[in-house]
């Protein structure tokens, strides 16, 4: 545990309203990066080839 006393892993809920989402969907093992590639794909910009992220979408 970091001196802070804060733990590296968090839990953060992230809330999407889209109608096309599956509902009630939950998604137990993801990262900031994946965050970052779902919204450029929602948004319509394409992601960088160097990123490390999932797009959450698919």
């Amino acid at each position: 545990m970091p001196i802070c006393g804060i733990k590296e892993d968090m839990l953060i809920p992230l809330i999407c309203l889209r109608t096309d989402f599956e509902p009630e969907k939950t998604i137990r093992s993801i990262s900031v990066f994946d965050i970052t590639t779902a919204v450029t794909e929602l948004t319509g910009v394409d992601a960088n080839v160097e990123w490390e992220g999932k797009s959450l979408l698919c």
